[in-house]
């Protein structure tokens, strides 16, 4: 097939590769292979599956002119091997599109396809949730505005136009909407709390360490007997025992009656 490459200044934008794509998993006897065309009419497409990225190897070629999906029957083992896919389109000018554009999937067996299915739907880009919130405010527009291009809509989706019914879907939608965002700010300010209470535990664990030094021994020299100096039979003891030290002695002295809290608020 003769094929000429874009040498316009303005590229056209390649099909978009819509399934199946990034490694999906996907029975090799018979793959279905959509896309999206050109915007411009009277492009036709080829598509090219290859064992490598580079397409070296091609496993599949087929010219299949204006249509958007294709299904390829008995082209690919059920081995779990990982092939390439693109789609070339021609313009009407002869101008190839699509040569950069490459999707992977693995080819298994049936019941491998099954176990991994595609999510969301290749259909519903945005998936069948955000589909039926679609469906259901053109709806609602048709409802209040009464206008035709709303009705339109609905049948270019496949709506058909029930009412009131349309309301309460779009409400429990907005409302489980609203609930699940909810729920995702909780957890992230929980997550966030928790975040922060380990980095100051971390913080306080790994930060002044001389600070850490200082405090155990003045705690060490506050709560143990300890000597000090030898030849002048110094000593010291914890600060509990001296503070009843000073108080038996002042109560000796004086002939009046002290407790150590009474000494210790005098003394602040």
């Amino acid at each position: 097939m003769a094929q000429h490459q874009d040498t316009s200044s303005q590229r056209v934008s390649a099909p978009v590769l819509r399934w199946p794509r990034e490694e999906a998993v996907v029975h090799g006897a018979a793959v279905h292979f959509v896309w999206e065309p050109l915007p411009e009419a009277g492009a036709s497409y080829t598509l090219q599956v290859a064992a490598d990225p580079d397409f070296a190897d091609l496993v599949v070629e087929r010219e299949l002119g204006e249509a958007r999906e294709v299904l390829v029957r008995d082209a690919f083992p059920t081995d779990g091997s990982t092939f390439y896919w693109r789609v070339l389109a021609t313009d009407a000018q002869g101008n190839i599109h699509g040569a950069d554009t490459v999707e992977s999937f693995i080819s298994g067996s049936e019941a491998e396809a099954a176990a991994h299915p595609p999510l969301p739907d290749v259909e519903e880009e945005l998936g069948p949730v955000a589909e039926l919130v679609k469906a259901a405010a053109i709806e609602v527009a048709a409802d209040v505005t009464d206008a035709e291009a709303f009705y339109e809509a609905e049948a270019e989706m496949g709506v058909e136009h029930e009412g009131i019914e349309a309301k309460q879907i779009l409400g429990v939608a907005l409302a489980t909407i609203a609930v699940l965002i909810v729920i995702i700010i909780t957890l992230f300010q929980v997550t966030d709390r928790a975040a922060r209470a380990a980095y100051v535990a971390a913080v306080n664990r790994a930060q002044y360490p001389e600070l850490r030094e200082v405090e155990a021994e003045a705690a060490r020299l506050l709560g143990q007997y300890e000597v000090v100096r030898d030849e002048q039979t110094t000593y010291r003891i914890p600060i509990d025992r001296a503070i009843d030290v000073v108080v038996n002695e002042a109560q000796q002295e004086t002939g009046r009656t002290y407790s150590s809290e009474l000494q210790l608020r005098a003394g602040n």
